[in-house]
């Protein structure tokens, strides 16, 4: 009897075609079996807690039964009824509570790297200040040294200047210079004229003055 059982069950899971795996997750607060058939005279393999994730490899929806495999490998008949598509409510909150204390340590930690940029940024933000009292003192410092090295420039003009004032004024102290060269021969000429002039008187006077006299004598001792 038994042997036409397990034919028959050996039939059955012939019969019926293979779908894709999924995977299915037995019930809350349950302990089920997995059988070596569909029927609850099949042998027991092993019983698996509420929470065992199971890949269904296939399923008898008229038996109400699947075959399924366990993460360790093991394979047998489970009643569908107690196969749940989503995890139970024990470990999504124990995945809900994991995930919570991981988005609380990642929060820490966004805190943590918060509070550090706060202190970066304020240091930073102080050599920023820093930096910028020290570009001014540059600014100024340049400034000077532009000045500075406008200096020499400034000086070449005013040497340049001063060169055309000198040639000019040069030239106006020979000109000055010829003119009272022209002056002085000129001066000269004239008081070699009035010189010559003066002899000349001189020397008519001394021609004349004696005959004067002597014309004088004469009338002088004619009166008498």
């Amino acid at each position: 009897m038994q042997r036409i059982i397990i034919s028959f069950t050996l039939f059955l899971t012939l019969a019926i075609p293979v779908q894709a795996a999924e995977t299915k997750y037995v019930i809350d607060e349950i302990l089920i079996t997995m059988r070596t058939g569909m029927g609850s005279e099949f042998q027991i393999l092993r019983t698996l807690p509420s929470g065992t994730a199971l890949e269904i490899l296939q399923v008898n929806d008229t038996a109400g039964y699947a075959l399924a495999r366990t993460k360790s490998g093991a394979e047998g008949w489970v009643l569908t009824q107690y196969l749940s598509d989503k995890p139970i409510h024990r470990d999504r909150l124990a995945a809900a509570k994991s995930r919570v204390a991981a988005l609380e340590k990642e929060n820490n930690q966004l805190k943590s790297s918060s509070n550090k940029l706060g202190k970066q940024s304020g240091e930073l933000e102080k050599e920023w200040k820093n930096l910028s009292v020290e570009n001014e003192k540059l600014k100024k410092e340049l400034s000077k040294v532009k000045e500075v090295s406008r200096q020499p420039l400034k000086i070449a003009e005013e040497n340049k200047k001063l060169k055309t004032e000198s040639m000019s004024i040069e030239k106006e102290v020979n000109m000055l210079r010829q003119e009272n060269q022209v002056l002085t021969d000129r001066s000269a000429k004239e008081w070699l004229l009035v010189g010559a002039g003066i002899l000349f008187i001189g020397i008519i006077f001394g021609l004349v003055f004696p005959k004067f006299r002597s014309s004088r004598k004469s009338g002088w001792d004619s009166s008498l």
